[in-house]
């Protein structure tokens, strides 16, 4: 017989002698047919989770699921207090999401006939924040001022430099290099195009 399932159910046989006219039942044994896990999926509710917002990814797959069980970077996945397991184990929820929170998730999923797994790579965004100058306070007249501009952010963030509460802008009458969170100050004159 090809099983499908259909054929899932509670089998029972009857043992009868012609003899003596008698028969018995047995007691009904419940078979489950279990088709094989495919097409495993981890899905985000949003493709960009910001540090703060609630976030759930949901472990998707066809086939008779029995288990889930999810894991961090390799790990098992040991909830803290700002996570959910839900659905059983389909769906974890972090009701704050944290930029420790990143790192990637794998979805096990089996049954007693088949497994697959699936992962995602959860990047929290937060930032810019702690942002700070450093180079020197006083400088000579005809001297060079680099100042170096840094935050944390995720992703890079990207800098611009004022001056009195005035974007500077390329073309002052200094040399001014406005090349990601270095800023450059010279007093040799400008060449059009060139920042």
């Amino acid at each position: 017989m090809n099983v499908n399932m259909s054929n899932s159910g509670n089998y029972s046989c009857q043992a009868f002698n012609n003899k003596t006219l008698r028969s018995q039942t047995s007691e009904p044994s419940a078979i489950t047919v279990l088709e094989e896990i495919s097409g495993s999926s981890v899905k985000p509710s949003t493709n960009l989770p910001v540090e703060g917002t609630s976030v759930s990814l949901t472990c998707e797959a066809s086939g008779s699921v029995f288990i889930r069980n999810w894991m961090k970077d390799g790990s098992d996945l040991t909830p803290t207090d700002n996570m959910i397991l839900s659905d059983n184990n389909r769906v974890l929820t972090f009701n704050t999401v944290k930029r420790k929170d990143s790192g990637e998730y794998f979805c096990q999923i089996s049954n007693p006939v088949s497994s697959d797994e699936a992962k995602y790579i959860m990047t929290v965004n937060y930032g810019p924040e702690n942002v700070q100058i450093k180079g020197p306070n006083e400088i000579n007249i005809k001297g060079t001022l680099k100042l170096t501009c840094s935050a944390e952010s995720t992703p890079t963030a990207r800098f611009t430099w004022f001056l009195n509460g005035t974007e500077i802008l390329t073309n002052s009458l200094s040399t001014l290099k406005k090349r990601l969170n270095f800023l450059t100050v010279a007093t040799t004159p400008v060449k059009p195009g060139i920042i």
